[in-house]
């Protein structure tokens, strides 16, 4: 393989306490489960050229999965 893109997906942790001003949690944030582990936070999906390295998109999901 000499072209293409890599894809891969993070999760970015968030805080899950509900101990702020609204006693709320964000809103933009959901659960998603990797493995056997829960995490609170939002999915990160980034887009790497496979030749340069370079990464060429981010994208934020707030999907569960």
């Amino acid at each position: 393989m000499r072209e293409g893109t890599i894809a891969d997906a993070t999760l970015i942790a968030a805080a899950p306490s509900t101990r702020n001003r609204d006693g709320k949690r964000d809103p933009e944030m959901h659960q998603s489960k990797k493995g056997n582990d829960w995490h609170f936070g939002i999915k990160a999906h980034v887009g790497v050229d496979l030749a340069t390295g370079l990464v060429h998109s981010v994208v934020g999901t707030r999907q569960c999965f």
